[in-house]
């Protein structure tokens, strides 16, 4: 078992597929959804407690992102293949990241933000809720978004440019995780490579990735042993691979 970080220290990491719940977890939404789905499905607390979705919800997103990796990382270790493309030279370029390099302990909230010549004040880190309110918010914007997160009324009477690229810095150094850029070298020509990075979604990519491959495992014993999709899920995952090398065994005879 994996265990993810700060909000989700106490809980312990599932593998994705390992539960016959975990196919109910539904990849086609706005990621934030997604996420509090498999964070409620894959961690476990003290006496095999069950997450709730809406303590999932309440955690920073930093947290969020941490005890996604955590489940990844038990699903699936193998390190995340990147490509892009050489601007200059238009040779495709690969990276290989291991998952481990990603685990950061997030930071308590709030946080104060020093701008120089400016009032210091505070900003809470933004959470699941936030991302679930924004999103059903057709006003919101950068800006408004921002605001919310600040605790002192007196700065929001004077905000402006400074304060937004403050606070903007001070959640970035908080949580590196969120917004990544990849900064390299071409090996064929030498111009500098960035390369946005969305750690979220290529974490539930794989996740996604390792729910077809237990639903094509699903279809592969029905069709042989006629079982129920339920009966094969309930199937302890040793047995399950059991029969799964015999039908492979037998296919190629």
């Amino acid at each position: 078992m994996v265990t993810a970080a700060k909000e989700s220290a106490a809980w312990r990491a599932m593998p994705f597929g390992s539960d016959r719940a975990h196919v109910d977890v539904d990849f086609n939404v706005p990621p934030p959804y997604a996420v509090t789905s498999v964070l409620a499905a894959c961690l476990r607390g003290p006496g095999d407690a069950r997450l709730a979705e809406q303590q999932a919800w309440g955690w920073s997103v930093a947290s969020r992102l941490q005890g996604l990796l955590a489940v990844a990382r038990a699903t699936h270790p193998a390190d995340l293949d990147i490509s892009t493309r050489c601007q200059r030279c238009h040779e495709t370029l690969s990276f290989s990241l291991p998952l481990e390099n990603f685990v950061h302990a997030p930071v308590s909230s709030p946080l104060t933000c020093e701008p120089e010549g400016r009032e210091a004040f505070e900003v809470r880190l933004p959470t699941g809720k936030d991302q679930q309110r924004w999103l059903e918010s057709a006003g919101a914007n950068p800006i408004t978004m921002a605001q919310e997160l600040v605790m002192n009324e007196s700065v929001l009477a004077a905000w402006d440019d400074d304060l937004f690229a403050a606070l903007e810095l001070k959640l970035e150094q908080a949580d590196p995780y969120t917004a990544l850029n990849l900064e390299s070298e071409c090996p064929h020509c030498a111009a500098a490579v960035s390369q946005p990075l969305n750690l979220e979604g290529a974490l539930l990519q794989r996740l996604q990735s390792a729910l077809t491959e237990r639903l094509r495992d699903v279809h592969r014993l029905a069709r042989v042993y006629h079982w129920s999709e339920a009966e094969i899920l309930a199937l302890p995952s040793g047995r399950r691979d059991f029969y799964l090398a015999c039908v492979s065994r037998e296919s190629v005879q």
